[in-house]
């Protein structure tokens, strides 16, 4: 049987396979239903999950449902080669983080220049992004994070 190109409406994935898959492998959009999920920012920028780490570079995506960011690190980042691809395949592929568990913001950086931001979330996991703008990034953030409880709320109330 043929195989199937699927490529991801959200990260760009593309997946060969005898049937389209429900979800994308990489980030678990729903491929049956794109209408559910959609991008309202996407910037390339660094990550950490700690305030001293140095970031990866990655891609960052806020969705109506959640932030979303992917590692772009490739071999050649890291020398090229055997360890280089040893090292690149060692890196965390990124976080799904729900714009419900959104808890506050902190201004951080990378190094000395590279201004960043710090997400806290629900369960205390911490998120270094250097999204510039950043106060445009937080803002809407928040504003995405609104209109999705607005969104629970009616739910609840129509039903």
């Amino acid at each position: 049987m043929a195989k199937i190109k699927t490529t991801c409406y959200l990260c760009g994935e593309v997946t060969k396979s005898e049937n389209v898959p429900k979800n994308c492998p990489r980030c678990g959009a729903n491929l049956e239903d794109p209408k559910q999920e959609w991008v309202i920012k996407k910037v390339n920028c660094q990550y950490s999950a700690s305030r001293k780490m140095p970031g990866n570079i990655g891609s960052l995506y806020l969705t109506n449902k959640r932030l979303l960011w992917i590692n772009n690190s490739n071999a050649m980042l890291y020398g090229g080669g055997l360890v280089g691809a040893l090292i690149a395949s060692r890196q965390k592929w990124g976080f799904s983080l729900p714009l419900t568990d959104v808890e506050y913001f902190e201004d951080s950086k990378f190094g000395l220049f590279i201004k960043a931001f710090i997400i806290t979330a629900q369960d205390g996991s911490l998120y270094r992004l250097s999204a510039k703008p950043r106060e445009e990034w937080q803002e809407a953030i928040m504003k995405a994070k609104e209109e999705l409880i607005r969104g629970f709320q009616k739910e609840m109330q129509e039903a």
